[in-house]
């Protein structure tokens, strides 16, 4: 019997013995995973900062780059606003000109239109008078021998027979009607034989005859 509780003590003790060396190596096996865990935490948390450090720093430089495209593209974009409106203003001023020259122009042409119809208005008015002047000689004067071609007068109207004539010159025709003439066809007294009438009259006159016969 005494055999016996003397083994039973000594189980107990080895038993007791060896739950307090667990005891002792779960607590060192805890210590040593608190530190690793603690070591690994630490060793995170310092490669998130240098993480968030390097990721700030990147953005701080793209954001920078953009600042400096956009600001490159902004006066890039002036330069070429201010160069159409260069481009606009020289187009406007050309037009401008050009309006302005089709206006002197237009001026100008109506300028000479007027002076020229106030140049030709007496001239016209002149040659009026004169016509219906040498058809009233004509009529009055003349037509007795250049309406039948008596004494070998040219009959008005009769173009190749007064296209010679015609060809000596008005001067050359009136000189003779004013003076008399004799031609190789025919005898022209002086003013037609009437005396009363004045040179510009007999002229006139020849000049009806030659518009009338052309």
């Amino acid at each position: 019997m005494r055999n016996q509780f003397t083994f039973l003590v000594l189980a107990t003790s080895v038993s007791l013995s060896a739950c307090s060396d667990n005891s002792e190596k779960s607590a060192a096996l805890k210590d040593t995973a608190t530190d690793t865990v603690q070591q690994t935490e630490a060793t995170i948390e310092e490669k998130a900062a240098t993480l968030k450090e390097t990721a700030t720093e990147k953005v701080d430089a793209a954001s920078a780059q953009v600042a400096e495209i956009t600001e490159q593209a902004k006066s890039s974009v002036d330069e070429q606003v201010e160069s159409v409106k260069t481009d606009a203003q020289k187009l406007v001023s050309i037009e401008t000109a050009d309006k302005a020259t089709e206006t002197v122009d237009k001026t100008t042409a109506a300028v000479a239109s007027v002076t020229t119809t106030a140049t030709t208005a007496p001239e016209a008015k002149s040659s009026a008078t004169d016509h219906a002047l040498g058809k009233k000689i004509y009529s009055s004067s003349c037509q007795a021998c250049h309406a039948t071609g008596a004494a070998g007068a040219p009959k008005l109207g009769d173009k190749p027979n007064w296209a010679p004539r015609i060809a000596a010159g008005i001067d050359k025709m009136s000189a003779n009607a004013i003076n008399g003439f004799q031609g190789s066809t025919g005898f022209m007294p002086a003013k037609g034989g009437a005396a009363q009438l004045s040179d510009e009259e007999v002229t006139a006159a020849v000049a009806y005859m030659v518009s009338e016969s052309r």
